[in-house]
């Protein structure tokens, strides 16, 4: 049985919707279960992608995976070597209460090297508390102004509730195009561009090999970034 300790818990989040978030979580799954035992969560409810991009069953859901069996809600995409728990249907986040949530959560990180959790850009309770466990935010944005205002909205909101201290947040701009960053820089709130990753032209999703060197410079500079942490 392994430890919490051990497990990184990596939450992707941004805002806006539309950012490319989702495919950069699942190029980051595709890198990382190379290498380590690995459970991507979609904490989406709108519901989320992962079912129709992944091929797998709706009806095993993260409100199942917390409310009843663990272990059944659990599924492996074909060809791949990670798990995934997909996200619910749009009421599903306000029957999960907080003990039954951090009780899955601690079941992850019994059981897998890293958890991946996609967070879904409108707000909900659960989200603040996976934000707050997490070793590492990915904040990701694209250089337009609207994201950048929606951004430094966010991290307001972050600095008056304290969530995470923002101590952990990793900024990563997605297709980037261009040679300067123009909006994202005009931001009030400021924090430190992590990763860069290029506008890739027609980008067939997250299997992509093109998007493959990008997951794995993002991940080996988080994993970094964790391990002088622990």
């Amino acid at each position: 049985m392994r430890k919490e300790a051990d497990t990184m818990l990596i939450s992707i989040f941004s805002p806006k919707g539309g950012v490319g978030k989702t495919t950069l979580a699942l190029a980051l799954a595709e890198h990382i279960s190379q290498e380590k035992t690995l459970c991507v969560v979609e904490f989406d409810f709108s519901p989320g992608d992962f079912a129709a991009i992944l091929d797998l069953d709706i009806r095993k859901n993260v409100l199942l995976a917390t409310k009843y069996n663990f272990q059944d809600n659990i599924q492996r995409p074909a060809g791949k070597k990670y798990d995934v728990i997909v996200g619910g249907f749009p009421d599903a986040h306000e029957q999960i209460p907080r003990d039954e949530f951090d009780r899955m959560i601690r079941k992850l990180e019994d059981n897998y090297e890293v958890v991946v959790v996609d967070i879904q850009p409108g707000f909900v309770e659960r989200a603040i508390d996976v934000l707050n466990r997490s070793d590492v935010v990915l904040l990701i944005a694209e250089d337009d102004y609207r994201v950048a205002a929606r951004i430094n909205g966010f991290l307001d909101w972050v600095m008056v509730n304290n969530i995470n201290k923002a101590k952990n947040f990793f900024f990563v701009v997605n297709r980037k195009k261009g040679k300067d960053i123009i909006f994202l820089d005009k931001m009030e709130n400021q924090l430190p561009v992590f990763y860069t990753v290029p506008f890739i032209k027609d980008l067939k999703g997250h299997d992509d090999k093109r998007l493959a060197p990008h997951a794995k410079a993002i991940f080996e500079g988080l994993y970094k970034a964790y391990t002088e942490k622990v």
